[in-house]
């Protein structure tokens, strides 16, 4: 799904990104969710005798966190394209992540941070 966004600055006007999002569905989330927190657990449990105790507790930790990650990730931001508001630099990613309302970019030739601004209420109307 493709859709428009925001890069909004301190000092300079916003300008406007293209971003393509990949809506997650429930099932995918949930499998999602178990995969990583499976694995964290069985990291715990491999790694439970004394020596390894923070080994354990790392696996526990690493693998809950992971889980909720995926768990909260109702859309993934598979690339956005746009201009930078204060230098007008072209901006472009193709990194997959988890679609956030806000979050940052630097432009590789200014140096300079923007946020990338998503209405999510939006994109969850046009699903």
């Amino acid at each position: 799904m493709t859709t428009t966004a925001e890069l909004r600055a301190f000092g300079a006007d916003a300008a406007t990104a293209r971003i393509e999002v990949t809506p997650r569905s429930a099932g995918w989330r949930i499998s999602r969710a178990v995969g990583f927190g499976i694995a964290g657990y069985a990291i715990m449990l491999l790694a439970i005798l004394p020596p390894h105790a923070l080994w354990a507790m790392a696996g526990l930790v690493a693998g809950t966190t992971f889980a909720t990650l995926k768990f909260l990730e109702r859309y993934t931001l598979e690339s956005f394209e746009g201009t930078c508001p204060h230098c007008g630099a072209d901006l472009s990613s193709d990194g997959r992540a988890r679609l956030k309302a806000r979050s940052t970019v630097t432009c590789d030739t200014c140096h300079r941070a923007s946020e990338l601004v998503v209405d999510v209420p939006a994109l969850d109307a046009a699903r």
